[in-house]
């Protein structure tokens, strides 16, 4: 893929918008999260289990100000470009299912990282594309494991 210079604030909202619908869309197809209801409650492959700030069977977006009833209201790319330890394991598990798939989520992940680093595109998890281009910090971002 050919990048476009980056030098607007144009130019990075088309890439984190484009670079958002390419993940996620990967994620959706391959789907290592597992997110479902049981009994009403949504859970997902990794359940955040050895977190010790989280409620094991909770999803990692859980309190997330953006998060409703209806699922996630805001184009957070770095959420899409998050996956837990149980997450990942399921990903390399559908490689022998999904290979192409697989290893473009990886490779876009990667270079999704490593471009917003190069030209300064904020991508914080528990932030909209709004909060991030603006450079605005939400006080309820995510925490760290106290581990």
């Amino acid at each position: 893929m050919g990048y476009e210079k980056m030098d607007t604030p144009e130019a990075k909202m088309r890439y984190y918008e484009r670079q958002y619908e390419v993940i996620a869309n990967l994620l959706q197809k391959i789907d290592p999260c597992q997110i479902r209801i049981e009994s009403g409650i949504a859970q997902c492959e990794g359940r955040r289990q050895g977190d010790a700030d989280a409620d094991e069977g909770t999803l990692c977006c859980t309190a997330c100000p953006h998060l409703s009833a209806q699922g996630c209201r805001a184009k957070a790319l770095g959420c899409k470009m998050w996956l837990c330890n149980a997450a990942i394991k399921n990903l390399l598990a559908k490689y022998a299912t999904l290979p192409h798939e697989t290893a473009l989520l990886i490779k876009e992940i990667q270079e999704t990282h490593r471009t917003c680093e190069f030209f300064g595109i904020p991508c914080r998890s528990r932030h909209s594309m709004k909060e991030n281009l603006a450079g605005i910090l939400n006080e309820d971002g995510f925490k760290p494991s106290k581990t």
